[in-house]
């Protein structure tokens, strides 16, 4: 049973209470005291007053607060039965209040679900067009040496990693409006040093790797491991994409590769993209 059905059965307990005796309504406010005082504890805490205003209610004085010679039984259950349905209104009150504040947290919680649902999507949708273009460089490499009729454009050629760089900046300036080459990184291990893309409002980062004939499988892990170290402190990102150009095919295993790095960690993605793919 739900903190909500458990109030609104106690409000509908209550609305027969003045046909009850007074033992009986004693009853009734003492189970449903501690029926409130566990909602509160299940969903507050601590953190409310509504604990001093409970231990304050149970502590009510209940009759005539002065006894007169000769007062009649009748009397005195009268005012017992007067005070009794004042405490039980007041419980009301709390109830109330209890349940608005209830009301406003589902309404909050549910404002919450939709906005991280919505960031979801968008990070989903920015991460979508980031892999495409990594995806697709090499396609897009091939089609630089080719040449329409009486073109003037000199064939480019991707030699090496500072190439890789200046074609993958131009690329992501199509798709982002914010790219931030050569960022400096905080300190690590005793020295600054820089990243090769920063994707500012989309708080990720994008490392660019060309293998050679001295940059293969083993030595890219050993760099990609220190750059997944570094960038955790970076307070800019909040993924990193290691983007490995190998147009020779030198990685020998490139889904083990992939497999051991790419990691989702308290709140830091590492995803590992190797292309052309094979």
């Amino acid at each position: 049973m739900t903190e909500k059905q458990i109030l609104m059965d106690i409000i509908q307990e209550f609305t027969n209470l003045k046909k009850e005796d007074n033992n009986s309504i004693k009853s009734i406010l003492d189970k449903a005291h501690r029926k409130i005082v566990m909602v509160v504890e299940r969903k507050f805490g601590r953190e409310r007053d509504y604990k001093n205003q409970l231990e304050k209610l149970q502590n009510m004085y209940i009759g005539p607060r002065i006894y007169v010679s000769g007062m009649s039984e009748s009397s005195v259950d009268n005012q017992v039965r007067e005070d009794l349905i004042k405490k039980s209104d007041r419980y009301l009150n709390l109830i109330d209040t209890i349940l608005e504040e209830l009301r406003i947290e589902k309404v909050n919680d549910a404002k919450e679900k939709i906005e991280e649902e919505m960031r979801d999507g968008i990070n989903k949708n920015v991460e979508e067009r980031l892999i495409r273009i990594l995806n697709r460089f090499h396609r897009f490499v091939k089609q630089l040496k080719q040449r329409q009729g009486k073109s003037t454009i000199p064939i480019i050629e991707v030699r090496n990693e500072y190439d890789v760089q200046d074609l993958l900046h131009a690329l992501l300036k199509l798709e982002f409006d914010d790219v931030r080459a050569e960022e400096y990184t905080p300190s690590y291990a005793g020295s600054n040093s820089r990243m090769d893309f920063l994707l500012k409002k989309e708080e990720i980062v994008v490392e660019v790797k060309k293998t050679s004939n001295n940059l293969k499988d083993k030595e890219i892990g050993v760099q990609l491991n220190d750059d997944i170290a570094k960038y955790k402190t970076h307070p800019n990102c909040r993924i990193l994409y290691c983007f490995i150009y190998d147009p020779q095919e030198l990685i020998s295993n490139p889904d083990g590769l992939q497999n051991d790095l790419s990691q989702e960690k308290e709140g830091f993605k590492v995803k590992v993209i190797i292309t052309p793919n094979r």
